[in-house]
C-alpha cells in the first residue's frame, strides 16, 4: 500500500475548528430555543453573524479541501469514492429536511380563527353590560 500525499495539519486544524464552532452556534441556539439561557441571544445581530461567519469559514474550508484533494489525487469527479461520499451527504442532508418538515407539520396548530376576534366591548377595552 503506497503512502498517500502529505496532509496540511493546518487545514485538517481549521476544519476541526469550524466544526466545533459549528457545533456551539448549535448547542447556543438549541438551549435559547427551550429557555435555558436568555431567549433573546437567538435574535441578536452578533450572534447572526458569528453564525454566518461559522458557515463561511467552514464552506470555504470544504471547498479548500476539495481543491486539494483534487490536485492531490487528479480529477475528483471521476472518483467513486468522491461520489459515494456525496451520496452519503446528499442523503444525510435529505433526511434532515425531511425531519425538519415533518416535525414542523406536526406542530402547526390544528384550528384557525374564523375571522377577527374581538375582544372586549365597543371601546375595545371593557365589556359592554
Amino acid at each position: 500500500m503506497s503512502a498517500g500525499p502529505a496532509r496540511l495539519p493546518w487545514v485538517d486544524s481549521a476544519r476541526g475548528l469550524a466544526l466545533w464552532a459549528m457545533f456551539g452556534f448549535h448547542l447556543t441556539w438549541d438551549l435559547a430555543f427551550f429557555g435555558w439561557i436568555g431567549a433573546d441571544l437567538r435574535y441578536s445581530l452578533g450572534f447572526h453573524w458569528l453564525g454566518h461567519a461559522i458557515a463561511s469559514s467552514f464552506l470555504f474550508l470544504v471547498g479548500l479541501s476539495l481543491v486539494l484533494a483534487r490536485r492531490a489525487r487528479g480529477p475528483l469527479l471521476r472518483s467513486r469514492a468522491f461520489w459515494r461520499r456525496w451520496a452519503t451527504i446528499a442523503g444525510a442532508a435529505a433526511a434532515v429536511s425531511e425531519a425538519a418538515r415533518a416535525k414542523r407539520a406536526a406542530c402547526r396548530p390544528r384550528w384557525r380563527p374564523s375571522g377577527p376576534q374581538k375582544v372586549g366591548g365597543a371601546d375595545g377595552v371593557s365589556p359592554s353590560a
